[in-house]
């Protein structure tokens, strides 16, 4: 999922591979070997979450009637189709239990190891050097800010050492606790995106409140020794106040944007800018909205009586998507957040000890991603929409098991 740059035309990578994961399971449906599959029950997802895809996709279709062009509108329909629909479906599907969503988490960590350790690399100068201003690094990622998105969906995973190793004699345990980490965390700084640290920090704040007011609902009979929590808190810190004493490119932003560059300044500024923009006009895109557009703006001047001028530059998803294909749409992307964010709740009260500390990594991570997404237009970034489908996939192994020990 890392590799945005690599492409077959204009399909991602990933996708590619997505896509023929749906085949091969489908291939297995159809011939009765779908036995390494999840149960029919456990492959549907919630009906909420087909509301909001079905009301996004709706007023997607109508508003690209009133696009520009469009048949590239329809082509982001199409994607919003894809991941709403087939790509949670194929989530479910391959997590039969708990130990098929760990090894997915485990597969979505090492995209992110990967591409924090390309962006490490290219601010030694050694490979994958990036071109963007202020050295911030991409690492496989086609923008700085989609390596610090990613990273940032990831962080809590790498940070709660989730899943746990079952294996009980691993070497040095805590040592590749702390490489995973410190190299997350450095890839994350050396994009130098602001918005990116901010998740972070939001998702810290967020799972530590969590913790502690669950905690104490969850106490077991053997009393938990404070020593482990004391010595990541201690790590934690100290790493932070090496990484902000560094002059890595988030770190640099920010002591720009404190003495007032022109550049950051107006980076910052701008988003607000056109935030506004779009809220002003509220009242225009109750209905439909302009359509979708798959390129980038070419002018910083925006021009509503233009009507080739289709994209605004927007930065927040939510105003992104409303201006864009209208009220409806931007309330079926909240009705999906939002049933994810209730199983989350609900899965907290419903789990036991491995599978709460995986819960709360989730939360982490979905709370990480709605940050970003204030600040980036994140709803075509597969990082954006993994932890609601891993959410997905954990509510319906949660589900299956408490319904096998009620059963007689």
């Amino acid at each position: 999922m890392s590799f945005t740059t690599w492409r077959f035309g204009d399909i991602l990578l990933s996708d590619l591979l997505f896509l023929m994961a749906a085949a091969a399971i489908v291939v297995k449906m159809l011939t009765g070997n779908d036995r390494d599959l999840a149960t029919p029950e456990q492959r549907k997802g919630s009906p909420l979450l087909l509301v909001g895809a079905l009301l996004l996709l709706a007023a997607g279709t109508l508003s690209s009637l009133r696009a520009w062009d469009p048949i590239d509108s329809m082509s982001v329909v199409l994607r919003f189709a894809w991941v709403t629909l087939v790509w949670f479906w194929i989530m479910r599907t391959v997590c039969r239990d708990r130990a098929d969503l760990k090894l997915l988490l485990r597969a979505w960590k090492f995209s992110a190891l990967a591409t924090a350790g390309a962006a490490v690399l290219g601010q030694l100068g050694i490979a994958f050097v990036s071109t963007h201003l202020g050295d911030r690094q991409v690492g496989l990622n086609g923008h700085p800010n989609h390596l610090a998105g990613h990273l940032a969906a990831t962080f809590m995973l790498f940070l709660l050492a989730v899943p746990r190793s079952e294996e009980p004699r691993r070497r040095h345990p805590r040592l590749w606790w702390l490489l995973a980490l410190g190299l997350t965390t450095t890839g994350m700084f050396a994009s130098g995106s602001i918005s990116g640290l901010i998740a972070i920090l939001g998702a810290m704040a967020v799972v530590g409140a969590v913790y502690l007011a669950t905690t104490g609902r969850r106490m077991t009979k053997r009393r938990r020794s404070l020593l482990a929590p004391m010595i990541g808190v201690l790590v934690v810190a100290i790493g932070a106040v090496v990484l902000f004493t560094s002059d890595l490119a988030v770190v640099d932003r920010l002591n720009l944007f404190r003495e007032g560059d022109s550049y950051v300044e107006e980076s910052v500024g701008s988003r607000g800018e056109r935030n506004a923009f779009v809220t002003e006009r509220f009242d225009q895109y109750l209905v439909v909205g302009l359509g979708f557009h798959t390129g980038y703006p070419t002018d910083t001047y925006i021009d509503p009586e233009d009507p080739a001028q289709r994209d605004y530059g927007v930065h927040n998803m939510h105003l992104g998507i409303l201006y864009q294909a209208g009220l409806a749409a931007a309330i079926g992307v909240i009705v999906i957040l939002v049933t994810a964010g209730r199983q989350l709740k609900a899965l907290l009260r419903r789990t036991d000890d491995d599978l709460y500390v995986l819960t709360l990594a989730l939360i982490g991570c979905f709370v990480a991603v709605n940050v970003v997404s204030l600040f980036q237009p994140t709803a075509f970034d597969r990082f954006f929409w993994m932890p609601v489908a891993l959410t997905s996939c954990l509510w319906s192994i949660r589900r299956r098991e408490l319904r096998a020990a009620a059963s007689p």
